[in-house]
């Protein structure tokens, strides 16, 4: 019996989210933590401008959560929420970037130069005095996810 489950980025893709939930719920021990992370509505709106159709169809994204759409999703499947927050435009402005480059490589390999520009310009963003705030500005702007932490009652 589970006493942490991660269900990161997947929602999205199940065809009855709600049934999906319920079973990570059904299996997982009372008073169990849950970390669940969906992308963000604001960060699909880029990526319909952007992306490949294939993301939008099956297997791919078949469904965005608004910020209540997924609270009453998680709490329908019986949980408490105890968190929920948004991050990552970093994420957003890559997957954007991403299908510009219209590469063969995955997203794991993320070999072209624009690809490696943007870590780089992020990564001295965060060096610089005041980056980390304007990091979290950005992502309140931007984010790519949500995330809830939630808990099954005791």
């Amino acid at each position: 019996v589970a006493t942490k489950v991660i269900c990161t980025e997947v929602l999205e893709h199940v065809e009855y989210p709600h049934v999906f939930l319920s079973e990570l719920v059904r299996v997982a021990k009372p008073g169990a933590v849950f970390a669940i992370t969906v992308p963000d509505p604001a960060s699909e709106t880029l990526q319909r401008l952007v992306a490949k159709e294939s993301y939008w169809r099956r297997p791919n994204h078949l469904r965005v959560f608004s910020f209540q759409a997924i609270e009453e999703l998680v709490r329908g499947a019986g949980l408490i929420i105890e968190r929920h927050d948004r991050y990552g435009f970093y994420s957003s402005i890559f997957l954007a970037f991403y299908w510009l480059c219209d590469t063969q490589t995955s997203l794991v390999e993320r070999d072209h130069p624009l690809l490696h520009s943007w870590a780089d310009t992020w990564r001295v963003l965060l060096d610089t005095p005041g980056g980390l705030e304007l990091k979290k500005k950005l992502d309140s702007f931007l984010p790519s996810s949500q995330m809830i932490i939630a808990r099954k009652p005791a």
